[in-house]
């Protein structure tokens, strides 16, 4: 992590040096020289330029509005030249507008790359209300208390932490008292509240949903009430239905409602985050599935603070594939009608029209790659970390990526692999795909590309190592399908060795 501040950051570094002692969130952490936010950003021989695999953070004041325009447009170029991860952190400023921080936010809002955080919502969730130090600014540029600093330095960490931990991906939201006030079951729409405070909660689950959260509804009502309450209050509401994939509203205990919602979305119960006002619903959720993430929302509570607290609902750095994420579950309701009358994934794909495309991975690339080494946990090789990846890319292995897109909808980047001559073998290093893509052929043409790769460049096969987790059955049992030999190693590892394609194999694959 290197650190380029607008103003004195030592009381920061200290904090920092600390976190990472105790939580070890980073390698290193260093502070590029004293007011260095434009020459990091400019200079291709600078702190930031060099730390290609770390995270670069800006911490900065909104200043004026011509400044604000040309740090965005600074920090939008660096974020497309350079593979690593930029945050912007907007500091207030005691005599500042809130309209200048989101502006600059607003403006880095949808750089990929680049992630932008306001300071004042940590502050808030942290129950800081005066963050200013004014003597200590005129002495030594030293804006803040040191409690204001140390909730910096938590948010820093967390954002690191982010890189690297396995994200949380649906948000289980409860209805009443959590999107709105008074039960729907037993009051007219018209009687519920719906005022800042439920419209606050609204908006950070939108904010979460626009990230690449799903939002699913789970809750123990009935469902022409909460039908109405969205019907006839649509106006009052920051959510729509269309902001949820899916929904559960019944009797059923909510465990079991999120373990069919897990099923249906096709992801563990451990991607899973439930939002509920309820403390026992809460308790008894925890204690059946202990994967998955509970935040209690009691009525009395600062909701808004409550859920910026929670690390579960981290995600600082969005791919084009997060925001398409929502887009393609949304269109499963519709290939699940396709796949009910079909009897093979190739009338499958006949039928939803899909185009399966695989390209050498590039640059642009790279954040996506790292993003599905740490995300994916059932189709993978699960033999290389997500750092581990991008250093090998950034060393010129070969790679490549695999999009799918189809008449309801463009899923993105879904897979990847990643390649090496290792001693006179041609080895895959890593293999991971999004279980969205499963059945309609994009496993084995992104698996193909790399094996034909191969015995171009002369290699008479492929070798894949495999590390068995528990959880990539999937992945194991598609590639020992396909093999030509299968080896136990040590650990209890598996190397899986692949014959190229033949002749007639290749021909039919050019086409």
């Amino acid at each position: 992590m290197v650190i380029a501040c607008g103003f004195t950051s030592a009381p920061l570094m200290s904090l920092l040096e600390h976190l990472n002692e105790e939580l070890g969130f980073a390698r290193r952490v260093t502070a590029a020289a004293h007011g260095q936010v434009v020459e990091q950003l400019l200079d291709p021989g600078s702190d930031f330029a060099r730390n290609s695999s770390g995270l670069n953070v800006l911490l900065v004041q909104p200043g004026a509005g011509d400044t604000r325009a040309a740090l965005a447009r600074l920090a939008a170029g660096f974020a497309a030249r350079h593979s690593g991860h930029l945050l912007v952190c907007v500091v207030p400023e005691p005599s500042g507008a809130l309209a200048d921080e989101l502006e600059l936010v607003g403006l880095l809002k949808s750089v990929e790359g680049l992630a932008a955080v306001r300071a004042a919502d940590w502050f808030h969730a942290h129950g800081i209300a005066d963050p200013f130090d004014a003597r200590a600014a005129a002495l030594a540029d030293v804006p803040l208390t040191d409690e204001a600093f140390a909730t910096v330095a938590l948010g820093l960490s967390r954002v690191a932490r982010s890189l690297y931990a396995k994200p949380r991906k649906v948000i289980a939201v409860d209805c009443d008292y959590t999107l709105w006030g008074g039960a729907c079951g037993d009051l007219d729409p018209a009687e519920l509240t719906i005022d800042d405070r439920y419209r606050q909660v609204q908006q950070f689950l939108a904010d979460r949903h626009d990230a690449g959260f799903m939002l699913v509804v789970c809750s123990r009502n009935d469902p022409a009430s909460v039908d109405r309450v969205f019907a006839e209050r649509a106006g009052d509401l920051l959510l729509t239905p269309e902001h949820f994939v899916a929904r559960r509203v019944n009797w059923d205990p909510k465990w079991r409602n999120l373990t069919s919602l897990a099923a249906e979305l096709g992801v563990g119960v451990d991607s899973f985050v439930l939002v509920d006002d309820d403390a026992l619903t809460c308790a008894q959720t925890a204690e059946a599935l202990p994967s998955t993430g509970v935040v209690h929302l009691p009525d009395d509570a600062d909701a808004l603070a409550v859920l910026r607290r929670s690390t579960a609902f981290d995600r600082f750095f969005t791919t084009e594939a997060d925001r398409l994420r929502n887009e393609s579950y949304r269109g499963a309701a519709l290939r699940a009608e396709q796949v009910a009358a079909v009897s093979s994934p190739e009338e499958l794909n006949a039928r939803l029209e899909t185009v399966v495309e695989v390209v050498p991975a590039e640059q642009a690339h790279w954040r996506r790659i790292e993003q599905l080494a740490a995300r994916t946990n059932q189709f993978t090789s699960a033999t290389m970390t997500p750092a581990q990846v991008g250093a090998a890319l950034r060393a010129g292995a070969p790679g490549w990526v695999v999009s799918l897109r189809d008449r309801f909808g463009d899923y993105g980047v879904v897979g990847a692999v990643v390649a090496a001559d290792t001693g006179g073998d041609w080895t895959v290093d890593a293999l991971m795909m999004s279980c969205r893509a499963l059945n309609r052929g994009v496993a084995e043409t992104l698996l193909d590309t790399a094996v034909r790769a191969g015995a171009a460049a002369g290699f008479p096969r492929t070798h894949v190592p495999l590390r068995p987790t528990g959880r990539n059955d999937l992945a194991i049992d598609f590639l020992t399908e396909r093999a030509a030999d299968v080896r136990e190693q040590a650990d209890s590892r598996l190397l899986v060795v692949l014959d190229p394609p033949a002749p007639a194999d290749r021909e039919e694959a050019s086409r």
